[in-house]
């Protein structure tokens, strides 16, 4: 088995983290391998980007900018 290695962890993460593990009933170790195994589940922004970008657009509605554009006006 492979190993990793992660140097100069901030202190509150290391601390977050081995909270959340022991929320979970896990060691940091097995806690670490499943949040990389669920990340890795999951397409990597540039992916799901480019997903959304192939998607038809929906006929008759405004594109979003614009209704983001109305929205900020309103403000």
């Amino acid at each position: 088995m492979s190993a990793i290695q992660v140097k100069n962890v901030p202190p509150e993460l290391h601390d977050a983290l081995r909270r959340r593990a022991a929320e979970e009933g896990l060691d940091l170790r097995d806690y670490v391998l499943d949040v990389l195994r669920r990340e890795l589940d999951m397409p990597s922004r540039r992916s799901w980007l480019g997903g959304l970008r192939s998607q038809p657009t929906v006929p008759g509605l405004p594109p979003a900018a614009d209704l983001l554009g109305e929205a900020r006006a309103e403000r």
